[in-house]
């Protein structure tokens, strides 16, 4: 995507959505060269702007950009979308109704929908879980942006949360009264009588 920024200095004066264009343009043409029909490709990229980190999401039917904003901050795609989706939309009702999560919090939240994702999708989605995140710097060396995978000792840290709360949601039971001996469910009258047959 080098081609559709602006020089040296990338896309960091331009505006969001006409970075998206350009990268939509770049990567239709670019695809184009090797026939590659339209519905066959999509992609997540995140890039700065405006001193903004921002998410684009380049849909699989068509590649047209859409930028995630405060309202819809995530996004998912590939063979375990139908499972990651619902689950992202869950842990963003139950955490984060009034906002967008921090960059641990964020962290955490991909952690989790990938490893429930994984959990319910082995022939699909398989680990081992990879994560990378892109924060903006301002400080005494100036400002910039750094792009940087999270090795397996971090990775395995947000896992352990992870655990921890399936942990604390599988506790939970004892309010609502699970740890009791539940009674037997009877069973619909035609089938106590096949069962007594």
């Amino acid at each position: 995507m080098q081609a559709a920024g602006s020089g040296e200095k990338g896309f960091t004066g331009l505006d969001p959505v006409e970075v998206g264009k350009r990268m939509s343009i770049a990567g239709i043409n670019d695809f184009g060269f090797t026939q590659a029909p339209k519905g066959q490709y999509g992609a997540l990229v995140a890039f700065r702007t405006r001193k903004l980190l921002q998410l684009c999401e380049f849909a699989v039917n068509d590649f047209q950009p859409e930028l995630k904003n405060e309202r819809i901050w995530y996004a998912s795609m590939g063979s375990g979308q139908g499972i990651a989706d619902p689950f992202l939309g869950f842990i963003r009702k139950t955490f984060w109704q009034g906002g967008m999560p921090n960059l641990a919090e964020g962290i955490f939240a991909a952690a989790w929908t990938l490893k429930h994702t994984i959990d319910l999708n082995p022939g699909g989605v398989n680990g081992p879980i990879h994560l990378a995140t892109l924060t903006w710097v301002d400080g005494k060396v100036g400002e910039r942006h750094i792009a940087q995978f999270l090795d397996e000792g971090q990775i395995a840290q947000h896992l352990e949360s992870v655990a921890e709360a399936e942990r604390y949601l599988a506790d939970f039971r004892t309010v609502l009264g699970g740890n009791k001996a539940a009674p037997d469910v009877p069973l619909p009258p035609a089938a106590a009588g096949a069962a007594a047959a």
